[in-house]
């Protein structure tokens, strides 16, 4: 962390107060210069990078639409309509299933 100390000494002053978006930009610049250093550094694993990769690109807003698979495949719905009916006559539980689970995972706002 070195470099977030100097970068702070250098920017404050004794006797000056610190604004709230100063304060921020510190501590944003603390945590991309934690993360380099942290990368940089030899006990650094694979899995970390992906988890804060995630956090920081995991804001997208892409928007399916209804006519999504509509160029790339257009029989899309007839095809999930002949599986859904053979999963309810192999399992009479199934339709009460996929209910709850687009109800639950999928409608959510």
């Amino acid at each position: 962390m070195g470099l977030t100390r100097i970068y702070e000494a250098s920017t404050l002053s004794i006797d000056s107060q610190p604004s709230a978006k100063h304060i921020l930009r510190l501590k944003q610049r603390q945590f991309y210069t934690w993360a380099l250093e942290t990368m940089a550094s030899s006990s650094f694993h694979a899995p970390t990078l992906v988890s804060i990769l995630v956090l920081l690109l995991g804001n997208s807003r892409a928007q399916l639409t209804p006519d999504f698979y509509e160029d790339s495949c257009p029989d899309l719905l007839n095809i999930v309509q002949a599986q859904v009916e053979i999963a309810v006559q192999n399992e009479k539980r199934m339709g009460a299933s996929l209910l709850r689970l687009f109800f639950h995972d999928c409608f959510v706002n």
